[in-house]
């Protein structure tokens, strides 16, 4: 099999890896600058994997491309991941729980913008309580900034309609009262590291 299938398959018999992972270890092996020491020896695919004992089972967790390419950088980062996810496998597991799901958001089809609103919404409420042990390590924050960029856009998606409706109905209701608007001002939502919540505001400049 070619580069990376056959280190897929061996770690999935190894350690049975859901299809999630399969995807995501699939991902990292692909990095331009990982594949070479790979292939060199000088890198062991084994160490993409966090394994845990959790209550006498293993868990297994697959570094994510960003984790990877930080391990790339610093190899002291995965000695340091390891530590924070032994020092809190609970929070660990849930935080790569909450990224299946957003992968199981993202490959919904894009005419399903208000399921996937819904979800992303769900998925962002699940955030607060890892807000502590997100910010203990680089990678969990480097992992978190993405995640919340893809949930506002999933969010924001439904609202975009809403906004050229808007923009269409106040134009004909000015220009009915001889006035032109010049310029629709939609303030950006407050921040998603905050709050998952669009509230919409309007701004209008007429002359």
């Amino acid at each position: 099999m070619p580069y990376p299938e056959e280190i897929v398959a061996a770690m999935t018999t190894k350690y049975h890896l859901s299809e999630f992972l399969q995807q995501q270890l699939r991902n990292s092996l692909l990095i331009e600058e990982l594949r070479p020491l790979v292939e060199a020896g000088r890198f062991n695919p084994e160490d993409l994997l966090i394994r845990l004992n959790l209550q006498g089972e293993l868990y297994v967790s697959v570094l994510s491309p960003i984790a990877a390419k930080l391990v790339l950088t610093d190899p002291t980062t995965l000695t340091r991941l390891k530590e924070a996810a032994l020092a809190n496998p609970e929070a660990f597991k849930e935080w790569n729980n909450i990224k299946q799901d957003l992968e199981a958001v993202s490959a919904l089809p894009r005419s399903r913008t208000t399921q996937r609103k819904i979800l992303a919404t769900e998925i962002g409420s699940k955030l607060a309580p890892l807000q502590k042990f997100i910010f203990s390590h680089p990678v969990f924050i480097a992992e978190h900034f993405e995640l919340a960029a893809q949930l506002f856009q999933y969010i924001n998606a439904l609202v975009e309609p809403i906004k050229e409706a808007a923009e269409k109905y106040f134009r004909s209701l000015f220009e009915g009262m001889g006035r032109k608007i010049m310029e629709i001002i939609f303030p950006d939502p407050v921040p998603l590291l905050r709050r998952v919540i669009y509230e919409p505001q309007t701004a209008f400049r007429t002359h």
